[in-house]
């Protein structure tokens, strides 16, 4: 299912939920009339009862209790969620949560929710132990696209255990980081102070703490606190002068800003590639153009995410190392072209393996931007037509894109021979 077809059927949902909500006055009201249907646009043939499980059992001993809610992949619990009636910020039910989680060894993701707010929860360190903070959290009454991003990769017909295993892990270790700078920038400490001051004050550099006095050490954490609020005050600054106050930040006047989509395409690309390769090998740099993903440095490009216009585009490298763009929606879609970049990956490993020597310029130096074509009829040859833009060809496939949005693809035997010519006078 593509985002967009997703978000009119989520939009549909909230209107939905915004109806039923009160209505819901028991747990069993709110899996039955909030939470199935959620799981059910997201592909799940809730009426089967070998996929979507309620009253799963789980046996504890002497005692035995049940999920309200599973989600089974190849037979085994995939999705444990437990519906609850009110706020799901209770951290009884996050307990309870957890130990249904450590009972099922085959679930990976833990699921809390009231039908209207949803929590998801993974484990990290340890396996089959539930992390206490949720990896990814949203509302259906007020959905962002970046959430409808995430939560389509939970979409069962491109539902990949691995990748998405890997983004909540990778999103939990961001939050960890993003909490510890945060409280760094409120009230720095020792250790931290230490480390800024022995950069450029000789007096730190080997001393103790006990060898400093107090008042040089609060002046210069007091300094460290206001030189963090500058920064931020800065990046802010630049962010919505490129963005001008509306929707993501983007480059202006040849600043590069990245922005939170394109962190969202790396760590899809990552997610793609755990167990192929090491994935701090896995690279990225915003280019004026583009966002370049690369393997240890930029001669060896896995993909390029072109987001800096409203068509986004994602760059896949063949085998000669000639660059094909196709048109996606957003940063989820880039997950459509895992196969690709998995080959061209193992391309590059062969080729270190092999001998071969690197290309003689850097692939990332061009910064052509995706060519748009204007619209117009074309014909197959059975003599039906279409209005649309050309947007390149695939092998032997032709895609074309309509007005609003949505694309066709002919094979070029089925297109006119005026259409075929117009496409080699053009391109």
């Amino acid at each position: 299912m593509d985002f967009r077809t997703l978000k009119n059927l989520l939009l549909k949902h909230k209107e939905y939920i915004n109806a039923e909500k009160d209505h819901a006055t028991s747990e069993a009201d709110v899996r039955r009339a909030l939470v199935l249907p959620l799981f059910s646009i997201l592909g799940y043939s809730t009426g089967s009862a070998s996929e979507v499980k309620t009253e799963f059992p789980i046996d504890k001993g002497r005692n035995q209790d049940y999920v309200d809610l599973v989600i089974m992949r190849d037979g085994k619990p995939c999705i444990a969620v437990e519906c609850k009636k009110g706020d799901i910020s209770n951290p009884a039910w996050r307990k309870q949560l957890k130990n249904y989680f450590q009972n099922l060894p085959d679930a990976k993701f833990g699921v809390l929710t009231n039908g209207v707010k949803y929590q998801f929860f993974s484990d990290k360190d340890q396996t089959n132990v539930m992390e206490e903070k949720p990896f990814f959290e949203f509302d259906v009454t007020d959905l962002k696209d970046t959430e409808i991003e995430i939560l389509r990769s939970f979409y069962r017909g491109i539902f990949d255990l691995g990748a998405v295993a890997s983004i909540a892990r990778e999103r939990m270790r961001t939050a960890e980081i993003q909490n510890r700078i945060r409280s760094e920038m409120a009230n720095p400490s020792e250790a931290f102070v230490r480390y800024i001051a022995q950069g450029f004050m000789k007096s730190f550099r080997g001393a103790s703490a006990a060898e400093q006095t107090k008042k040089q050490f609060e002046q210069l954490q007091s300094t460290i606190r206001k030189a963090f609020e500058m920064v931020v005050q800065e990046t802010v600054s630049k962010t919505s002068a490129s963005s001008a106050g509306v929707g993501p930040a983007i480059q202006s006047q040849g600043e590069m800003v990245t922005t939170e989509e394109k962190v969202e395409g790396y760590h899809t690309v990552r997610a793609m590639l755990h167990g192929v390769i090491d994935l701090d090998r896995v690279i990225c740099r915003d280019m004026q153009s583009y966002f370049a993903i690369s393997l240890d440095n930029k001669w060896q490009p896995v993909c390029r995410l072109y987001f800096n216009s409203s068509q986004k585009y994602v760059g896949i490298f063949d085998e000669n190392k000639k660059e094909i763009r196709f048109p996606i929606a957003n940063a989820v879609e880039v997950a459509c072209y895992k196969e690709a970049m998995i080959k061209t990956v193992q391309g590059h490993e062969e080729a270190k393996k092999t001998g071969a020597a690197p290309q003689s310029a850097s692939i990332e130096e061009s910064q052509s931007e995706p060519k748009e074509y204007p619209y117009r009829t074309w014909t197959t040859v059975s003599g039906s037509s279409i209005d649309a833009r050309f947007v390149g060809i695939y092998g032997n496939t032709v895609q074309l894109q309509r007005e609003n949005g949505s694309f066709a693809e002919f094979p070029k035997e089925r297109l006119s021979v005026n259409d075929l010519k117009w496409i080699d006078d053009n391109r």
